[in-house]
C-alpha cells in the first residue's frame, strides 16, 4: 500500500493512494492510536485510493474514528470514489463518519488548519510528480514481466473482467479475433507466470495468486485512466519492437 502520512501544523494527513491490505489497516489503526497518545488531535484521513471496502476494512476504519474519538481527536474522511460512499451508505455508517468531499473542504470542517492548507497545497505539485514517477515504473516493471504485448493485455482484461471463465484456444479466438498461433505463446507466458493454470485438455482458468491479481488491476487501473493510457501504450509498442 502506498500510504503518505505528514504533519501541517497541527493537522496529520493520511494519504490513501492505494488499495490497502487488511494488514496495513490494521498498522494504520496502531499508528492513529500512536499519534492520539502523541497529542495530535486534527486527523484527515485521504480515501481517494480505496477502491474496495471489505467488512474488514470497515472494522478498520470504524476502529480508528473510535481510536481519535476516545482521545478527544477529530477525523475526516475525505476524497472517497463514488462506490465507497455506496457501501457506507448501505451499511448505514455514512452518518457515523464525517465526510468531505474535497480535501480543501476537510480542513475547512476541522478549523484553524490554514497552515495544513497552504503546506500541502505547496506539496501537491511534488506529491503528484512523485504519484507518477512510481506509476510510470510500476507500468514498466509489470509490462516486462507480464503484459508483454498487447495481446497479452487484451486476455488479461477479459480474464480479470471474468468475460472468460474458462480459457482455451477458441474461446480465445472468438474473443480477439486472432490466431492460435498468436494465442498459444500467450497462454504458455500467462502459464510459467501462474497466472491461469490448466484444468483440462487445452483449457485453462483464471486462479492468480491474490499479490498478482492486485498488481493486474492496479496495472489495468492505469492502462484505463486517460493520464497513463499513452504512455502505457508507447511502452507496449516498444516491449513489442524488442521482442519481434
Amino acid at each position: 500500500m502506498q500510504l503518505n502520512i505528514s504533519h501541517h501544523g497541527d493537522v496529520t494527513v493520511i494519504d490513501v493512494e492505494t488499495q490497502p491490505r487488511s494488514e496495513d489497516l490494521d498498522t494504520l489503526v496502531k499508528r492513529v492510536l500512536n499519534f492520539c497518545r502523541g497529542g495530535h488531535r486534527k486527523f484527515i484521513l485521504n480515501l481517494r485510493g480505496l477502491e474496495r471496502l471489505s467488512s474488514t476494512d470497515i472494522a478498520a476504519l470504524v476502529n480508528i474514528n473510535d481510536t481519535c474519538k476516545e482521545h478527544g481527536a477529530k477525523l475526516i474522511l475525505c476524497q472517497l470514489q463514488p462506490k465507497i460512499n455506496y457501501v457506507l451508505e448501505i451499511t448505514n455508517l455514512r452518518s457515523f463518519f464525517e465526510v468531505a468531499d474535497s480535501f480543501s473542504s476537510a480542513v475547512a470542517l476541522l478549523g484553524g488548519a490554514s497552515a495544513a492548507q497552504v503546506a500541502v497545497e505547496r506539496a501537491a505539485p511534488v506529491a503528484a510528480r512523485e504519484a507518477e514517477r512510481r506509476a510510470a515504473q510500476m507500468a514498466e516493471k509489470f509490462i516486462g514481466a507480464v503484459a508483454r504485448s498487447r495481446l497479452h493485455l487484451r486476455i488479461l482484461q477479459l480474464l480479470e473482467s471474468r468475460r472468460l471463465d474458462i480459457l482455451s484456444p477458441d474461446s480465445l479466438r472468438q474473443s480477439t479475433g486472432e490466431p492460435e498461433e498468436k494465442l498459444m505463446p500467450v497462454i504458455r507466458d500467462l502459464v510459467s507466470l501462474a497466472i491461469v493454470r490448466e484444468v483440462g485438455a487445452r483449457t485453462w482458468n483464471y486462479a492468480p495468486s491474490p499479490e498478482r491479481a492486485r498488481e493486474i488491476r492496479q496495472f489495468l487501473d492505469l492502462w484505463n485512466s486517460p493520464r497513463h493510457h499513452s504512455a502505457i501504450l508507447a511502452k507496449l509498442l516498444k516491449a513489442e519492437g524488442a521482442t519481434s
